[in-house]
């Protein structure tokens, strides 16, 4: 008799144990969806706040404030800073044919790209272009990309809201008329469009150049200038509530263990000791061939004042077609456009309508400030 009522109160703290467990589970996924909750919630605060100071701004001024390209969109080739690779193709389904956008010569921009030379259209910048990274793509290994926040995201939505210091050089070239298309051919004379040839393209008038040099001292004046930048922007009161909220940062220049990426484009933090981070944690970022320390993965600040949302990712700030203001945070999962899924790996090629393999559609879960 003893051993069987042994046996039987075994099992009964086994099924108590179970049951603890499973309540302990149960009460651990409440938290985490509250938390959860309460990010989102505290993303759109940040978001809506940001959206209602520049536009009171934009009222009182008479005009819409500029948009200045994400660090990792820059149109620069300068030394061992080359430009990030963007994909252009034509997309059937999860099927992606397309070239790469040239990321050694100058960028151009034309508002009519069909009159820009076809042995010269790799060169323009097009919204529709999106965001690959790393020189090679290369699929289901972890040199995908640099940044893996942004992975897939068009041009046109690929800006922030800050000072116009950047590493942008592009030329803008102007609309036909008899003196850029002198033979009526409907193509623009004068290729390869620099400001030599017949007829000129000279850079007074049609170079777009912000070297954004912030080796010392001007990295000091960066940061005054990105400052009053965002003060002038979203107004004193704002900027004072976005602070309190946590949802406006500085990347710290003082920080001597900080490691600029090219040319200062990001500040990379180290890690601390013992620890590391997946490839593919949105908030960290791994620049191949740019900077002394490239073999791990590190946490990333913007430079200078930046809006973050309520997980400490950037949130961008782009212009619509028809001229509305819109800001936007990637969530809850971190990824504007892509999730890599369990595996780490993206197997969506950047351009694609749909996912592939365990990947996932990220932009479900995007939070806006004005129009998607």
């Amino acid at each position: 008799m003893k051993s069987r009522h042994s046996a039987f109160t075994i099992i009964e703290l086994l099924i108590v144990i179970s049951v603890i467990a499973i309540l302990s589970a149960m009460f651990l996924s409440i938290i985490n969806m509250l938390q959860n909750h309460a990010k989102v919630a505290k993303t759109k605060s940040i978001l809506d706040a940001a959206l209602l100071g520049i536009s009171s701004t934009a009222m009182t001024s008479g005009t819409n404030l500029s948009n200045v390209p994400h660090p990792m969109a820059n149109t620069m080739v300068a030394g061992a800073m080359a430009r990030s690779l963007f994909l252009r193709g034509v997309t059937t389904g999860s099927l992606v044919q397309g070239t790469s956008v040239d990321t050694t010569a100058e960028a151009l921009e034309c508002a009519t790209p069909a009159i820009v030379a076809t042995s010269e259209d790799v060169r323009l910048l097009l919204p529709t272009d999106v965001y690959v990274g790393n020189q090679t793509l290369v699929l289901h290994s972890n040199s995908t990309t640099d940044d893996p926040l942004i992975y897939g995201l068009d041009r046109q939505h690929l800006n922030i809201l800050g000072s116009g210091w950047g590493l942008v050089d592009y030329r803008r070239l102007p609309g036909l008329s008899p003196l850029y298309d002198p033979n009526n051919t409907g193509i623009l004379q004068g290729a390869p469009y620099t400001n030599t040839g017949v007829p000129p393209y000279p850079d007074t008038s049609f170079l777009v150049s912000n070297p954004g040099d912030l080796t010392e001292p001007t990295q000091n004046l960066y940061e005054i200038d990105s400052k009053k930048v965002m003060d002038f922007a979203l107004g004193p009161e704002v900027s004072t509530e976005l602070s309190s909220l946590g949802g406006l940062r500085t990347a710290d220049i003082t920080n001597t263990a900080s490691i600029p990426i090219a040319n200062y484009r990001l500040r990379l933090w180290p890690i601390k000791t013992g620890s590391s981070f997946p490839s593919f944690d949105p908030r960290n970022s791994k620049m191949v061939g740019q900077v002394l320390d490239n073999s791990v993965w590190k946490p990333y600040l913007l430079r200078g004042v930046a809006i973050y949302d309520a997980w400490g990712h950037e949130v961008l700030f782009y212009t619509s077609t028809n001229g509305s203001m819109s800001f936007m945070s990637a969530g809850l999962d971190g990824y504007f456009c892509w999730n890599p899924g369990p595996d780490l790996n993206f197997d969506t090629m950047p351009g694609s309508t749909s996912p592939s393999g365990d990947d996932l559609d990220a932009s479900h879960d995007n939070v806006y400030a004005g129009a998607k």
